[in-house]
Formats: structure tokens, C-alpha cells, sequence
């Protein structure tokens, strides 16, 4: 049973725009102290009333629990609840409704009177006669009239609940004794009849699309899919028996998820899957002899064979056109994954298994367009490197695919059969021109479809364009490159995905123009951020721009209104109200008692790497600085990391950052460095070598650092890069390296057990950049070895790694500390139980934070109350 009971209870008060709070030393000591860590803020999930008078959020800390806030956005009259993250407004009301636990409830922001309702699985509001239809998790339905929460109709033993739109009409499915019965529900007639009858246990699936109802009778040797064109006028109903189909016996409907079964009624079109019984192959006894076989012609290493065998045995696809009673298999040898527009008129078809996985991380496909009238097949694309498959996107009406390949943006009209090169021939760059790895650079940007399917939005390294089909001509709409501005649409602009997602792993990411576009322009100098507002004639209003970082932006009326979080490095992260020809106010702050005591300095350097290519650095400052201090440093490698300067690091934050923490370091009285490195493929010993040398020569005339004490940090592939500089650089007084490839040539050699896949591609056109196979350069591969440069290694080394990692094995760790061992050099090696390469444990994350705080005090600062560390030396 469901319990109904109206609370009228809140917490509520009005957000205060700062909250100073005075502090001895002490206090400030233990907030910053770990202790404390558990209780720091961050804004996520950010949801904003269509109005804009109202905004809702939750504020989660490490903690399991998380805080729901609601505020009003003119008032700052705040609630506040304890909940989880399903929340919502319903769309032109005043109830905003949210669940806590097992409980829903809804919330009249008006007068703020709320209804509380247990196990609510599914609800539907009638905002006419404000009636609430309830699913529950005891397969109940009830019909609620709020305002006296009166229930005006009841079932019970529900198993199922579809409905339209419009929310007027109700169909379930209930069971009985005997039987299961499709009833229909008419809220406004309050007209209750059963549709369809079969025996108990059959019913296995209820679909709705406009007025064409669907369901699955799945009994055990002839199973049947049923549809009913119109449930409002009774149009004939149309069966397909499974068996009148010449499908084998046993075979069965799959309906596991939601675009398992699907109905379009407009086009009078059902796609369904078959699942016909389990037809034998190699694998049933090479999976079972006890013997792994590796066979060279394989196209997927052998822990990924089972997958190409299991495609004889995945579901078959089929369209039913009912009316016509025309049956298509989409499916096939071929094409065994399918994709389709969502209006099913088109399919893709293709194998991923097609050719051999070799040099990326999966193999290329030959992709066709079927179509799901006639079965037809046309070959697309030969070949299509499926590695870059989310740069291949299918038009929302199906009758086009857009994908990038050879630096450029191309359009398949499947109609004319013509290929365009959409921007080839324009004197701009439409691929990552900062991209340095080997293999071919990815487009600057994402490609998105306007919901019309007329435009195509893409950019390049700064500007947004949009693609007109009808007349294949390009506008440019911002103009960024004049000013060092990087455009690109904001994810919160997105349409939201149909739950089928039947055009997966192509599925279009839309925009509306009509209702406008938000884009967020990042300067490339400063990493100040703004706001723009795109309209249907692509005119670019800005909404605002800040020195910040700026998150989860929500812009209501044209433009005119928006509620977004911001953060700086020493701002911790807040919500912003701006309105047209106003200042942006902030309307909740988290960690307010934090104010005056953690507030790090930040700069930007600028200096040169490898070939002269202009690079900058962030340098954090010590917490308590003084200029006529010198304090050590700590660098921080990987890539390209300049675009933090406005991100407000967390002390808990320690598994993104793989246990380094930049908040503890400050504290402690240390500079921290994290500096951009460019390479040049086949070469990254030198590009780290000469990048990180520029980097702190650049620090080293900005700030009083102490050139003797300066220590290098890095995980992963900045475990490589901090392995690889120990074998070039002596001016640094020690090194860390976690989970990293410290060996080039076992590397190239072994799997990474996280994908089963070979780590050729990691070496050859991914980050180690080798950009040619080992065989065609030995010599390359050995001198950007750690392993095999450890010789020339001086400083003391801290290794760690997971001992399940399988991205990088632990042994890599393993080896360079054997080889620093025999030649009785300094070196620890941290080895973690139960750890794959992103360590998940809290505990392990802490130790190890705390194990390279002792570590770089040790060696930068000379204290040596590490008894870890003391035994080793």
C-alpha cells in the first residue's frame, strides 16, 4: 500500500550573499585539516523552473548523504530537504516533486503545501483537474485529487503503466487469478475497460506511440506481437505470430530494454528483436577445453573472440509494416549491429569485427545504410576507422550521415548517394591542431545536428559554423579568432536523448535553434570564460563573462536570464543569478566558513617548448606566502594543464588527481607547478626534457622558489614523463611516478587488461607517441625507455601502483625498481591490493596522498619523521 501524508513543515530562510566567520589560528588549522575534508561542498545536477523564478540543486560532500535546496531566484527564499538527486519541476505548474529514499514527494511552490507518497515507481499529473496518477512499488494504481487527497480510483496487481502525452488516458496491465488483462483508464470520463485477455503470465510488454498500442504475448511455442493502430476509434488489430514466420522453434521476443521493442505509429512501423535459439560454435568448446588458443588471424585478441563469436547468436532486428503485414530483417552476417534514425525510415549496418584490431583501439568497418522498407543494403563508407565512431553522427530524419576523416568534416546524402566535403578547401583548420600524437588528429570539436535536421553545427579551433544542407553553404557565426576566444556549444543546449537511443553508438547529439543555443567561450590568453546567447537568425548576444570558471549553465527567457556555478582557484564553488542589464548575484555559496582561510594565489607563465611552440604553466602559491621566503615546488606532469587556472581544487579530491592534492601541498608551504608539454611524435624524452626545464627556469623568475629544492610528481602517462625526465635532468632533488609505462618495449608487448586489447595502439598513436611500430624503430622505442635509461637515474624514486591495474601492469613499477635496487640506489615501490589503475578505495586514496606529502617533505624539506621512508635509506 501506498501511505499518504501531508507535511507542511520546512526549513527555509533566505541565502545569505556572504557568510564571514571569524577564526582563531587554530580553527583555521583544524578546517583545513583532513578531519574537516568530509564536509566540503560541491554544487551538482543543477535544475531551473522554465520561469526562472525557481532553481534546485543538491550539495553532496564524501559523505553519503546529500542536501537538496531549493530557491526562489528573486526573493532568495530558500528551502531545504534531505534527498537524493531525482528531482524535477513539472513542466508549466507550481509543483516541483522530488524523492527521498522511498518516499515522493510534491511540493506546491506557491503555497507550499506538500504531499508525501511511499514507493512511487511512476506518476502522471493532470494539471486541468490537478490529479495525481500514482504507480506504486506494490503494483498499485491510484487516481489522487490533491487538494483533498482523496483517491477517485484504485487497481491493484499492476505489472505495466503506458500513457500518452496528453496524460488523459492510462493503459496497464492487471493481473488476476487466471489471466492478464490490457485495461484502458480514461481520467477525465473516469471510464474504465479491458482491452485484451491472455492467460496468466503471458503479457510481457506494453508500448505506446500516439494512439498505436503494442504488447508481446510471449507464450512458450508460438509467441505473438500485437498492435492496435488507434486505441481510439478500435481500428483492426494486427497480429504476427512468430510461428507462421518460419522463425525456429523456441525462438523468443527479447524485450530486456527499451528500444528492444518499438512503435512508430505514424508510419505504421514496429521494430522488434528475436531471439532464436542458440546455434553452436567454436567457441562452445574452445571457451570450455581449458586452453587458451591465440591465433595470429584472429581480428580481436583471444579474450575478445567470445564477442565475435557471440555475434552468430546476437537477436536478430526486424520493421514489421503492419498495415502491409511486411516483414524486413535488418539484420546479417554483414551488418549484425544495427543502428536506426528514430523515425525508422533508415538503418546502419555493420561489423565491428570485420578487419583485425591492430593499431587502434578496434578495428575499422565497412558501414552500409539499409533500408528497413525493402532490406536493401548500399555501401557508405569502406573501411571507417570505428575508433573515431563518435565523430560519425546520423541526421535526425535519417537521410544523411556526417563524420570526420583526413582533418576534415564530410556529408553523406544517402538520398542523391553524393559525398561532400563540408569543409575542405577553407583557409582554417577544422582538426585539433594541438593534437601531437601519432594516427590521425580528431576534429577541433564536437559536430551537432539542429533537431530540424537542416544545420550542422561544428567549429574549429576557435570559432562555431554552421553547415546548411539544402544549399551546402557554411556560416560562420562567432568570431573568435580575432580575439583569442575558443566557442563551442554547452552541453546543457543538448536535446535530451530518446530513452530507445536506437541510433546508438551513432546517435546525433541535436540543438534547437528556435529555442536557443547557450555557448561558452573560453579566452585562450587569460581562460576567462563567458555566456552567449544563439538565436534563429544567429545573432550572438553575450549574456556575461568572467574571470572564472563557469559550470551548469541554465538560460531561460531568449537569453535574458541565467543561473550557472562558478569557481575560481580560490573561490570555492557558487550560484549565480544573472538577468539582462543586471550584475551577476550570487544566490548560495558552499563552504562559506572558508572565507579568509583558504584563498591561494595563481598565475599564468608563459615559456617555449619543443620547437618553440608557446606554452604556458599555472604556478600556485603557498598558502601563508611571503615574498621574502624562498619556498620548494612541486611539478606536476601530464599534458596540457594551463586550463586549470580557475579550477578550485578540493582537498578530498583525491582519485581524479590519483592521490596528488594540490590543496595539501599549498598548505604545507610549497609552490605548486602544472606546466603544458607539446611533443613531437618520437621524441618525447626530449619534449618532456626540454618543455619542464622551460617551465621551472620560467617559475624560477617569477617567484621565490628554492632551485634546490624541487621535486617532480606524475601518474600514468606523468608517470612516464616523470621516469623519463630522472634519466635526463639532475636539478631536480627527487621524483614520484604512479601507475606508469616505465618500459616502452615490454609495454609494446603486453595487453591492457582493462580493454583485452594488444597496447600497440597506446604506443604507436596514442600518448607514448612512438608514431611507427617497434620493428621500424628499435632504437626510438629503447632511448624513450625509462627502464632501459635507468642507469642515468641519481635521484631518489617513489614508485607505486595497483596490483590489479590493467591499463598499466604493476610490474612495470616493478621492473625499474629492481633495476634502481641492483644498482643501490634509492627507490621505494608502493604496491596496492584490490587497486586497479584509478585507485577507488578511500583509504588507499588517503594513505597514498600521505605518503607523497612525507615523501616530498623529506626529501625538500629535510624532515625526516617518516619511519617508511627512514627504513628503506
Amino acid at each position: 500500500m501506498m501511505v499518504i501524508s501531508l507535511v507542511r513543515t520546512f526549513v527555509f530562510g533566505l541565502v545569505l550573499t556572504m557568510q564571514v566567520v571569524v577564526l582563531a589560528q587554530a580553527q583555521t588549522d583544524s578546517i583545513l585539516s583532513p578531519a574537516y575534508y568530509d564536509t566540503w561542498e560541491t554544487i551538482q545536477n543543477l535544475k531551473l523552473k522554465a520561469e526562472g523564478d525557481y532553481v534546485a540543486f543538491v550539495t553532496l560532500t564524501r559523505t553519503p548523504k546529500s542536501r537538496l535546496y531549493l530557491i526562489n531566484t528573486r526573493s532568495r527564499e530558500q528551502m531545504q530537504f534531505d534527498a537524493g538527486m531525482v528531482y524535477d519541476f513539472i513542466p508549466g505548474t507550481n509543483w516541483f516533486t522530488y524523492v527521498n529514499g522511498t518516499d515522493r514527494y510534491f511540493l506546491n511552490l506557491q503555497t507550499k503545501r506538500q504531499l508525501q507518497f511511499s514507493g512511487v515507481r511512476q506518476y502522471r499529473y493532470d494539471d486541468e483537474r490537478e490529479q495525481l496518477l500514482l504507480y506504486g512499488a506494490d503494483q498499485s494504481l491510484e487516481l489522487i485529487r490533491m487538494r483533498d487527497e482523496e483517491v477517485l480510483f484504485r487497481q491493484e496487481q499492476v505489472k505495466q503503466l503506458v500513457s500518452p502525452e496528453d496524460g488523459k488516458q492510462v493503459f496497464f496491465v492487471k493481473t488476476t487469478a487466471t489471466e492478464d488483462q490490457i485495461m484502458f483508464y480514461d481520467l477525465r470520463s473516469e471510464t474504465l475497460k479491458v482491452l485484451y485477455t491472455a492467460p496468466k503470465g503471458q503479457l510481457d510488454k506494453l508500448v505506446l506511440d500516439g494512439t498505436a498500442l503494442v504488447w508481446v504475448e510471449q507464450q512458450e511455442t508460438h509467441p505473438e506481437l500485437h498492435v492496435l493502430p488507434n486505441f481510439k476509434t478500435g481500428d483492426k488489430m494486427h497480429v504476427l505470430k512468430l510461428e507462421d514466420r518460419n522463425f525456429p522453434k523456441g525462438s523468443q521476443f527479447v524485450t530486456r530494454r527499451t528500444g528492444d521493442l518499438v512503435v512508430r505509429g505514424e508510419c505504421a512501423a514496429i521494430l522488434f528483436k528475436v531471439q532464436i535459439p542458440k546455434v553452436q560454435t567454436e567457441a562452445d568448446t574452445l571457451y570450455k577445453s581449458g586452453i587458451e588458443q591465440w591465433n595470429s588471424s584472429d581480428p580481436e585478441l583471444y579474450p575478445r573472440m567470445r564477442g565475435v563469436y557471440d555475434m552468430v547468436n546476437l537477436p536478430r532486428e526486424y520493421v514489421w509494416w503492419y498495415t502491409e503485414d511486411r516483414l524486413v530483417e535488418l539484420s546479417s552476417e554483414t551488418c549484425p549491429v544495427i543502428a536506426l534514425s528514430d523515425d525508422l525510415e533508415t538503418a546502419l549496418g555493420y561489423d565491428r569485427y570485420r578487419y583485425k584490431t591492430l593499431t587502434s583501439n578496434h578495428g575499422p568497418i565497412d558501414l552500409y545504410q539499409i533500408d528497413p522498407y525493402t532490406g536493401t543494403r548500399n555501401l557508405v563508407l569502406e573501411g571507417f576507422p570505428f575508433a573515431l565512431n563518435s565523430t560519425l553522427n546520423l541526421a535526425p530524419d535519417g537521410k544523411a550521415v556526417a563524420y570526420f576523416s583526413r582533418k576534415n568534416w564530410w556529408f553523406y546524402d544517402f538520398e542523391t548517394g553524393k559525398q561532400v566535403s563540408i569543409t575542405g578547401g577553407l583557409n582554417t583548420a577544422f582538426y585539433d591542431m594541438h593534437y601531437d600524437a601519432g594516427g590521425e588528429a580528431p576534429p577541433a570539436g564536437r559536430l551537432y545536428w539542429d533537431v530540424s535536421g537542416e544545420y550542422i553545427y561544428l567549429r574549429d579551433n576557435y570559432d562555431l559554423y554552421a553547415f546548411k544542407r539544402s544549399d551546402t553553404s557554411l556560416i560562420r557565426i562567432t568570431r573568435g579568432a580575432e580575439k583569442d576566444i575558443r566557442f563551442e556549444i554547452d552541453r546543457s543546449s543538448m536535446e535530451d536523448r530518446n530513452p530507445e537511443n536506437l541510433s546508438s553508438p551513432f546517435t546525433p547529439q541535436k540543438v534547437d535553434l528556435d529555442d536557443g543555443i547557450v555557448l561558452k567561450g573560453v579566452n585562450q590568453n587569460t581562460y576567462a570564460e563567458q555566456l552567449t546567447y544563439l538565436k534563429g537568425n544567429f545573432k550572438v548576444k553575450e549574456i556575461l563573462k568572467e574571470p572564472a570558471r563557469i559550470r551548469l549553465p541554465e538560460v531561460v527567457s531568449n537569453g535574458k536570464m541565467a543561473v550557472f556555478k562558478q569557481e575560481t582557484s580560490n573561490t570555492s564553488p557558487a550560484l549565480y543569478v544573472k538577468r539582462a542589464g543586471q550584475e551577476a548575484t550570487r544566490i548560495f555559496e558552499t563552504n562559506p566558513e572558508l572565507t579568509g582561510h583558504y584563498n591561494p594565489r595563481t598565475t599564468l607563465i608563459d615559456y617555449t617548448g619543443i620547437g618553440d611552440q608557446d606554452l604556458k604553466a599555472v604556478l600556485y602559491y603557498p598558502l601563508n606566502y611571503d615574498p621574502h621566503k624562498q619556498y620548494p615546488m612541486v611539478v606536476h606532469l601530464y599534458e596540457r594543464q594551463s586550463q586549470y587556472l580557475h579550477r578550485y581544487f578540493r582537498p578530498d579530491d583525491l582519485i581524479g588527481l590519483k592521490g596528488f592534492n594540490p590543496f595539501e601541498l599549498l598548505r604545507e608551504g610549497y609552490f605548486v607547478l602544472m606546466p603544458d608539454l607539446n611533443f613531437i611524435p618520437g621524441k618525447v624524452r626530449e619534449s618532456v626534457t626540454i618543455g619542464i626545464n622551460n617551465a621551472v627556469d620560467a617559475a624560477l623568475k617569477k617567484a621565490p622558489v628554492d632551485a634546490s629544492n624541487i621535486g617532480i610528481y606524475g601518474y600514468s602517462f606523468g608517470g612516464y614523463e616523470a621516469a623519463l625526465l630522472a634519466t635526463q635532468s639532475h636539478r631536480f632533488k627527487t621524483y614520484i611516478a604512479g601507475g606508469a609505462p616505465l618500459d616502452t618495449y615490454i609495454k609494446y608487448f603486453s595487453v591492457a587488461w582493462n580493454l583485452n586489447e594488444a597496447n600497440y595502439y597506446f604506443l604507436e598513436n596514442h600518448q607514448i607517441r612512438e608514431a611507427g611500430t617497434f620493428f621500424e624503430r628499435k632504437q626510438s622505442y629503447m632511448n624513450n625507455s625509462a627502464l632501459y635509461l635507468s642507469d642515468q637515474i641519481s635521484s631518489p624514486m617513489l614508485l607505486f601502483s595497483g596490483k590489479e591495474d590493467g591499463q598499466v601492469n604493476w610490474t612495470d613499477g616493478l621492473s625499474l625498481y629492481l633495476s634502481l635496487r641492483r644498482q643501490e640506489k634509492p627507490a621505494i615501490f608502493l604496491v596496492y591490493e584490490g587497486e586497479n589503475h584509478a585507485f577507488m578505495k578511500p583509504e588507499n586514496n588517503r594513505d597514498i596522498s600521505d605518503r607523497i606529502l612525507d615523501w616530498f617533505d623529506y626529501h625538500l624539506k629535510g624532515i625526516q619523521d617518516s619511519p617508511w621512508i627512514e627504513l628503506e635509506y
